[in-house]
């Protein structure tokens, strides 16, 4: 199934210009970038395409190329993982705010505490999310859950913000993730 994209720019916090694509209709579903990405050759890449093609169906898919890569600014000053990790952070602080603000209802402060210390470990959140897919659902440019697993089929972190609690987006994060999943294992 082809599919139509719009490529845009946004500028990051350190000026790098980032390339932006976007396909299908609906809520935004944002993914976190990968190593290498180019959002053009997504749409005929072997491992890509199916997840565009999922995604496309039921959310505004948006992908961005990380800096160096594709169509975004490949003469930069910061290609490290603390520029990388900027964006990581509003995940981190989305796993934080849910572990904080819904825990408690379930766990004592001290599980809640030892479970998202804050301020949040980045060291251990770099490390631990390196090998890992992830998918962000945004609303007005915020995150506002996330879900990030292992091909193989593990889901290590599906986490939404109090804010956007009991609404559907663990349930549709959790579906897609499954479907995309399914998909890599069993190309079409």
């Amino acid at each position: 199934m082809s599919h139509k994209q719009n490529i845009r720019f946004c500028t990051s916090k350190d000026g790098v210009r980032l390339a932006v694509a976007s396909t299908g209709n609906g809520p935004p579903l944002v993914r976190v970038f990968n190593w290498l990405t180019d959002v053009e050759k997504d749409l005929t890449s072997v491992v890509d395409r199916h997840w565009i093609s999922e995604l496309s169906r039921d959310y505004g898919y948006v992908r961005y190329d990380s800096r160096g890569c594709g169509y975004s600014d490949r003469n930069i000053e910061r290609m490290s993982l603390d520029a990388w990790v900027e964006d990581l952070e509003a995940v981190v602080a989305v796993f934080t705010a849910s572990i904080h603000g819904l825990g408690p209802a379930r766990y004592s402060k001290e599980q809640c505490a030892a479970w998202a210390p804050q301020p949040p470990d980045m060291a251990r959140w770099r490390k631990g999310v390196q090998h890992l897919q992830a998918y962000v659902a945004a609303e007005d440019a915020q995150v506002v859950g996330f879900c990030s697993f292992e091909l193989s089929g593990h889901i290590e972190h599906l986490y939404v913000a109090p804010t956007h609690a009991r609404r559907g987006v663990a349930s549709e994060l959790y579906c897609n993730s499954a479907q995309l999943k399914r998909n890599i294992r069993r190309p079409k």
